[in-house]
């Protein structure tokens, strides 16, 4: 993200009562700027705490952005500067508790300490005390780049690092264990990681013999005694195979790719007019969180590149997979085709409703007809800004309450009369339900009794 003028950052680290770290990226910010609903650097931080001194946030937020307006005097803010992070852990531990993201529980911090001076001095045996084995944990931070911030963080930050970039400590011994390997001989290292990162789909000749290969040519084999010229041919021609059928999928994944993209094109429409009866308020909040996650998609996909790379994935392809992104899409143009199905039909029931009415609003009655025989192509041009505008104003004039209504009726109310005003109101509030665009009304009740 960048960050917008005065604005502060820093992290904080908490752990949810499962026993996970988690990294909150907490900014103060003197006004809300569209920059804080930029995604979240995950190797860094979880979720977003934005601490705000003026402006609106969207009510649409994702899940991983927790907002909070503070006071304006810095006197206030001084007095409650202790407290400010422990008042944040509960909504902070909400939204981690609802992110994407969420991380399950994994093994302790000394775990993957351990197994990382194992790793590094593999053959040998690892150092006794608790002073050598942090020697070495220096050693292997300042030797291999890919664990600089085993020097540079602590405890949770630590933790939790581990478990974002490994995920379990057999993972992390063995990146340790393939630096290692590099050390030695950087074609033996290409060749390990690529069969670590080429995923094949089960059953196959080609995932038959990778579970061979990694038996055969392991980190550990290569540094304790090398790698033989066969185990190398062997790998070498697996490689080949690998490479010419993960290039006729990615091809195949390339043209699913295209078409997924004419099909958002051909959606255009749809996308246009939910656009549009979005800025109708009083058909209720609008639907934006599909059309951000469709944005997002679309965006995944045209950066596919044409041909594959030299790596074993490309795009986060994997061989008999496809897209990540390709199911994503088809999922949020059927959350926009449906909202905007579901907002016009709230809005002509709102119509009906006024023209049944009989308030004298003929133009309504042609908006309702044009719709009906509109296709979704040629909706967006049926409501042009000054139509907006006017069905706006229409649609929010409030019709009398049904304790007004009821007041109509029942100017006072005596004890032969409490049944049949129960009853009247009892009318006026189902009419008022039925007529509300989205089934609910809200009562405001009057200060005292006449």
């Amino acid at each position: 993200m960048t960050n917008p003028p005065a604005a502060r950052r820093y992290l904080l680290y908490e752990r949810d009562p499962e026993g996970v770290p988690y990294a909150i990226e907490v900014v103060e910010a003197a006004r809300w700027s569209a920059a804080y609903l930029d995604l979240l650097d995950r190797d860094e931080a979880d979720i977003r705490l934005l601490r705000l001194r003026r402006g609106r946030p969207p009510e649409d937020r994702p899940a991983w952005l927790v907002v909070e307006m503070q006071p304006d005097g810095i006197g206030d803010l001084v007095a409650t500067y202790d407290a400010g992070a422990r008042a944040s852990r509960t909504p902070s531990a909400l939204a981690w508790r609802a992110c994407p993201w969420r991380r399950e529980p994994h093994p302790p911090l000394h775990e993957f300490l351990d197994a990382l001076v194992e790793g590094a001095t593999f053959p040998l045996d690892p150092p006794e005390g608790d002073t050598r084995r942090e020697e070495e944990r220096q050693r292997i931070a300042e030797r291999y780049d890919a664990f600089t911030p085993l020097a540079q963080l602590n405890a949770d930050a630590l933790e939790r690092w581990f478990a974002v970039r490994f995920g379990s400590p057999e993972a992390a011994v063995d990146a340790l264990l393939l630096a290692r390997v590099e050390e030695r001989d950087r074609s033996w290292a290409a060749r390990l990681r690529f069969l670590r990162e080429a995923e094949t789909p089960p059953g196959t000749a080609l995932a038959f013999d990778r579970m061979l290969l990694l038996e055969q040519a392991s980190p550990r084999r290569a540094l304790r005694e090398g790698l033989p010229p066969a185990v190398l041919a062997s790998l070498d021609e697996w490689m080949r195979r690998y490479r010419f059928a993960y290039d006729q999928h990615y091809a195949r994944v390339r043209r699913d790719t295209l078409a997924a993209l004419a099909g958002v094109e051909a959606a255009r429409p749809a996308r246009d007019a939910l656009a549009r009866l979005n800025r109708l308020t009083s058909l209720g909040p609008p639907e934006r969180a599909a059309e951000a996650a469709l944005d997002e998609a679309v965006a995944a996909l045209t950066s596919m590149p044409v041909a594959p790379g030299e790596g074993a994935t490309t795009a986060d392809v994997t061989l008999g997979g496809m897209h990540p992104a390709l199911e994503a899409v088809r999922d949020a143009l059927a959350v926009v085709e449906g909202a905007m199905r579901a907002r016009l039909a709230r809005l002509a029931q709102a119509l009906s409703s006024k023209i049944l009415a009989d308030e004298g609003l003929a133009e309504l009655e042609r908006v309702l007809r044009a719709m009906q025989a509109s296709e979704t192509a040629d909706l967006a041009s049926v409501f042009d800004d000054g139509l907006l505008e006017r069905l706006d104003r229409v649609l929010a004039d409030e019709a009398p309450s049904p304790f007004a209504r009821l007041a109509d009726d029942f100017p006072v109310v005596t004890d032969s009369d409490v049944n049949l005003a129960a009853a009247t109101f009892r009318m006026h509030l189902v009419a008022a339900v039925s007529s509300a665009p989205d089934g609910r009304i809200r009562l405001k009740p009057t200060a005292r009794l006449g």
